[in-house]
């Protein structure tokens, strides 16, 4: 699954593809993009002859009985002359459920996305959430986050990015729902750990 097509989401997938990972599908949000490189992968989807998805929100995807894969967003596909940075928006959002562990995959959305999503009410509650857009103070809106009420928050973000996400904003906004922070910039990689009732967080580097 791209959540959007941006180099980095979606980078590292030609060389997976060049190196002989062929997946059986590959699915994204359908938003037109001008990225050349994107049109690189997605021709090269063509010729592997991989099924190709575009997600829908309520799609379920199987992997196993015991596991809940959910699509909820994009719910629109959001014009660029009406939202700012609507690709962003746009995003991939899914739901993982196995038994009582949850982790909600947020992409790069914002708050207009965000305000959408609010629609499915109970269901966005989750374990995990990956923090939208790197921790960017465009995104993680207070009802979002109460919405969605983690226990954990993980932040994918590069160690000195020009960017300076995660924004100290949305990190304040995390500790005052006294929600655990994890970040690739400072923890390296981070890996999840459950049987569907108890978790464990595992890092690269403690912090």
């Amino acid at each position: 699954i791209i959540t959007h097509p941006h180099s980095d989401h979606f980078g590292g997938m030609i060389s997976v593809i060049d190196n002989g990972f062929i997946p059986k599908w590959f699915m994204d949000s359908g938003i037109e993009t001008s990225h050349p490189v994107y049109a690189e992968l997605l021709n090269r989807v063509y010729t592997k002859k991989v099924s190709y998805k575009i997600a829908q929100p309520q799609q379920k995807i199987y992997v196993d009985e015991s596991v809940d894969i959910e699509i909820l967003a994009p719910i629109h596909l959001y014009p660029a002359e009406v939202v700012d940075r609507a690709i962003n928006n746009a995003s991939v959002v899914v739901k993982l459920t196995y038994k009582d562990f949850s982790v909600l995959f947020s992409g790069d959305i914002e708050t207009f996305a965000e305000m959408d999503l609010l629609e499915y009410k109970d269901k966005l509650k989750s374990t995990v959430l990956k923090v939208p857009h790197h921790g960017s103070f465009t995104s993680s809106s207070v009802p979002f986050l109460d919405a969605v009420s983690p226990k954990i928050a993980i932040i994918s973000c590069g160690r000195g990015n020009p960017f300076g996400h995660p924004h100290q904003d949305t990190i304040e906004k995390l500790r005052a729902r006294n929600i655990s922070i994890y970040r690739t910039d400072q923890n390296g990689n981070i890996t999840v750990i459950t049987d569907g009732v108890n978790y464990k967080i595992e890092v690269e580097r403690e912090y």
